[in-house]
């Protein structure tokens, strides 16, 4: 059923107030270059759902934004724009019909374009099938305190399906909001990176609240899975003018769904060690959100141990399962080698680096990790830079032996890399390459648009297959993807044109599906001395 409006709403802030808030929402912008128009179906029935929900929901705010932004497509036909036009009466509702691939920038420009006046601002994302809170602007706007750059994530939720309700945590979701002093510099917006990428550009001040949001889950979206634990729906709506229909559960009924999913969401934590990680985050962004100060100090007192542990969870995951761990074939790959040293593209936190034995690590990445590695020789800058600036001297007498890439999982980042890389290897070195085997065309764009995220670094294995013949691929089936490059012989790479690389950089996701298996070269995971064919990698005390 549809939301009321109460018409109670405050006016948008005035033009004295410190901030200006911004609401960003995305429709049917394309998510890549070559994507096509998504059908009429799709958009009918999206619309139907913008009405039905996401619409009225910020109608019904006790405290309206300054702006909403929603993005469209400008292809979009004119059924669609009359439509869309006609449910945005409201001056500081505006619909944006965008001819580019959507992504921070866009967002950026549109936002430096529109909003006037303030020092600081607040950009909050929605998307257009959800409901908020009635006091969720009210609430965000509650955090600002004239922060440089802070991310604001209202951790509690719920999730919506076939007339249940699901409570739901999450520490990284998609109804999160920036707070940002402005400059003469464009703003970075809350679309900078997808949303649980977010961490990586700033705090994340975790908020404990009521459920301030519902994911309603249907066919039609991408994350259609409840990870959520039944609840009664009269606990979630109180805090809604939105009322979405919802079954009367019994209680015997009730209780027995609430037991089931919440041991199915713990059986669904314990498969994968990423979301024991999730799981962490949730229960500790729930005793940050807390107000009581024993609380808190308990959390102080206990969040060393909890970072003195994760490598320990690590560990015992690359235990249980060390088939499925890059780390585990660049380990064998020194052993099979017998060699010394070892590059790492890509460091994070070092939770790759501490896993491998080799002599001379050498970690090269733009930030430093929090946790000092020991015995590692740390560049803090670019990939680019570093090669062109202290590669020759560093590998001359000793080149590299194996390598890891795991920076920026964007085409042609990776391949320069894997050029820059090959000029130093020694004769029957390895690379070994992250993140190849995308199995969604979200995951495989270019740019992080929230959720997983391989990138496009599959393009690789094309450019290879066609321009590098001499280069061996295999592709372990493991953990999206885990890509082992051999057949070095060392001496200067060669370079591809500009053209040749633009080439490979144009194929499209449709590519990869129908080719999967025979472009990466798929290989089951095993033990790397089987997968690799006689005399692929040399001995390499003979080779030097």
């Amino acid at each position: 059923m549809r939301g009321r409006e109460t018409g109670r709403h405050d006016a948008p802030s005035d033009s004295g107030s410190s901030f200006r808030h911004v609401l960003l929402t995305r429709f049917n912008v394309r998510m890549r270059g070559t994507a096509d128009q998504l059908p009429d179906s799709w958009l009918v029935s999206r619309l139907s759902l913008f009405e039905q929900f996401t619409l009225p929901a910020i109608r019904s705010q006790t405290k309206q934004p300054d702006s909403w932004l929603i993005f469209c497509d400008d292809r979009s036909p004119g059924w669609f724009r009359t439509q869309l036009g006609g449910l945005l009466p409201e001056p500081h509702y505006e619909a944006l019909w965008v001819s580019e691939v959507f992504g921070g920038d866009v967002c950026s420009r549109a936002v430096e374009e529109r909003i006037r006046g303030g020092k600081y601002l607040i950009t909050t994302r929605v998307d257009n099938d959800d409901i908020v809170a009635r006091d969720f602007i009210q609430e965000v706007q509650a955090q600002f305190d004239e922060q440089e750059r802070q991310f604001v994530n209202f951790t509690h939720g719920a999730q919506t399906t076939k007339g249940r309700m699901y409570l739901r945590s999450d520490p990284s979701n998609a109804f999160v909001s920036l707070i940002e002093r402005r400059g003469s510099h464009p703003p970075l917006t809350v679309f900078i990176d997808g949303h649980d990428r977010l961490r990586e550009h700033g705090h994340v001040a975790q908020v404990l609240t009521h459920p301030m949001w519902i994911q309603v889950i249907h066919g039609g979206n991408l994350a259609n899975v409840v990870h959520g634990i039944r609840t009664d729906p009269r606990k979630v709506l109180k805090y809604f003018d939105v009322q979405p229909l919802m079954e009367e559960p019994r209680r015997l009924e009730l209780e027995t769904d609430r037991a089931i999913s919440a041991l199915r969401l713990a059986l669904r934590i314990s498969m994968r060690p990423h979301r024991l990680r999730w799981a962490a985050r949730v229960f500790a962004s729930d005793i940050r959100g807390r107000k009581d100060w024993v609380v808190r100090v308990v959390a102080r007192l206990a969040r060393p141990l909890v970072v003195r542990l994760r490598p320990l969870r690590r560990r015992l995951a690359m235990r249980l399962r060390p088939r499925n761990f890059k780390e585990t074939y660049v380990n064998e790959a020194l052993r099979i080698t017998g060699g010394s040293t070892y590059v790492e593209i890509g460091v994070r936190e070092g939770d790759s680096m501490r896993e491998i034995r080799a002599p001379r690590r050498i970690g090269i990445d733009p930030t430093r990790p929090k946790r000092n590695l020991t015995n590692v020789q740390h560049f803090e800058k670019t990939s680019d830079a570093f090669f062109s600036q202290d590669a020759r001297a560093l590998f001359a007498s000793t080149g590299i032996d194996v390598a890891l890439i795991d920076g920026m999982h964007e085409f042609r980042q990776a391949l320069r890399d894997l050029i820059n890389l090959e000029s130093h290897m020694n004769p029957g070195g390895v690379i070994v390459l992250d993140d190849l085997n995308p199995l969604t065309e979200l995951a495989a764009s270019d740019r992080p648009t929230g959720g997983h995220w391989n990138g496009d670094v599959w393009k690789i294995a094309a450019f290879l297959r066609d321009e590098r013949p001499n280069l061996i691929l295999r592709t372990v089936d493991a953990d999206q993807g885990i890509g082992i490059v051999t057949g070095f012989a060392g001496g200067d790479a060669e370079w591809p044109s500009s053209d040749t690389v633009e080439l490979y950089k144009q194929l499209d996701y449709e590519h990869l599906r129908q080719h999967r298996r025979t472009l990466l070269n798929l290989v089951p995971p095993a033990p790397l001395s089987r997968l690799l064919a006689r005399g692929d990698v040399a001995d390499a005390k003979t080779a030097k």
